[in-house]
C-alpha cells in the first residue's frame, strides 16, 4: 500500500488515473470525523442531479451552474494543489483547499442538501487557528474536514482544539518526503 499522496483524476468516460506526489517537505494534516455523519446518498445524488443538469422543472438552473463551476474548481484546485506539494509550497496547497472550500460553500447556499453548518464552522474554526487551509473531506457527507499546517506543533494545537469538540475525533498525518529524494527537493 502505498503512503505517498496521490491525485486522482476522473475522466469523462469513468476512468480513474492515479499519480503519486513526492512532497518537497514534511507537512501535517490533520483529519477529524463527526461521530454523526450527514446523508451522503443525498448529497451526492443532489450533485449528481445538478452536475447532470437533469431536464426536470425542479432544478434551479443556477444551482445546476454552481455545482458544475464546483466540480470544475476542485478538478483545477486538485491540479494546483499537487504542484505546490511538489514545489515545497504549503501556503500554495493550503489556498487550493480554500478555494475549494469556497466553492463548495457557494453550492452549499443554493442546495438545502449540501448545507453544513457545524463542518463550515469547524473548518472557520481551523482556519482561525492557523491552519493554512482548511476544507470537508470528499462532498462532506461522512462528516470529516482536514486541515494543513506546515508547523507540527500548530497541528497538535489544532487536533487539541476539534478534540475538545462533541463528537469529533482528530488525528494527525504526516505527509513527507521520502528518505533519499532528491528529485522532489530539485523541483
Amino acid at each position: 500500500m502505498s503512503r505517498e499522496p496521490m491525485l486522482l483524476r476522473w475522466g469523462n468516460d469513468g476512468a480513474v488515473s492515479i499519480t503519486t506526489i513526492q512532497p518537497a517537505q514534511t507537512l501535517h494534516l490533520v483529519v477529524a470525523s463527526f461521530a454523526a455523519p450527514r446523508n451522503t446518498a443525498a448529497i451526492l445524488q443532489a450533485l449528481q442531479d445538478h452536475a447532470r443538469g437533469q431536464a426536470a422543472s425542479d432544478l434551479d438552473p443556477q444551482a445546476v451552474a454552481a455545482v458544475r463551476a464546483a466540480l470544475a474548481t476542485f478538478a483545477a484546485e486538485a491540479e494546483e494543489g499537487a504542484v505546490a506539494l511538489r514545489g515545497g509550497e504549503a501556503t500554495g496547497l493550503g489556498r487550493a483547499m480554500d478555494r475549494c472550500q469556497q466553492a463548495y460553500d457557494h453550492m452549499a447556499a443554493l442546495l438545502p442538501a449540501l448545507h453544513a453548518p457545524a463542518l463550515a464552522r469547524t473548518v472557520q474554526g481551523l482556519k482561525a487557528g492557523g491552519a493554512l487551509g482548511a476544507k470537508f473531506s470528499g462532498a462532506g457527507g461522512d462528516g470529516s474536514v482536514i486541515a494543513l499546517y506546515q508547523d507540527p506543533h500548530a497541528a497538535r494545537e489544532g487536533q487539541a482544539w476539534l478534540g475538545g469538540l462533541e463528537g469529533v475525533q482528530a488525528w494527525i498525518c504526516r505527509i513527507q518526503r521520502r528518505p533519499g529524494d532528491h528529485a522532489a527537493a530539485a523541483g
